[in-house]
């Protein structure tokens, strides 16, 4: 089974997968923004340290924080609503009628977003991780 129909409109279970990995992605970036801004400390988190450092090796954390806040803050609503709009671009486009590239359109945004955001993570990391 590749596919399911809703309404009349088809779906497949790799729009379902992509929209519960933006969703989930996008609640984790806001949490974890939220949480940094109201304590302004490092606490457990995959999104904040570098994996082979520690807390205490950050050389300016408050301005680690001042980085990192706004963008988490940010890249979270963008991707739930990307996601959104991938798992809702058969219902826009009929996708019988669709060509296979115009398929990249839902997907391509979320790709850009990530990679963006996460090369700015790593240039952060170089930075205030020596």
């Amino acid at each position: 089974m590749e596919s399911f129909t809703v309404l009349g409109y088809s779906f497949s279970w790799l729009d379902v997968f992509v929209l519960l990995c933006t969703l989930g992605y996008g609640a984790y970036a806001v949490y974890t923004g939220g949480c940094l801004k109201s304590r302004r400390c490092f606490f457990k988190n995959g999104l904040l340290i570098p994996k082979e450092r520690t807390a205490e090796d950050c050389i300016a954390p408050e301005q680690y924080f001042e980085f990192l806040i706004p963008r988490l803050i940010l890249i979270g609503p963008l991707l739930i609503i990307l996601g959104i709009f991938n798992f809702l671009w058969p219902v826009i486009v009929v996708k019988r009628a669709m060509p296979y590239w115009l398929g990249l359109v839902g997907i391509a945004p979320i790709l850009v977003v990530l990679v963006v955001f996460n090369l700015r993570l790593n240039r952060a990391y170089r930075e205030f991780w020596p």
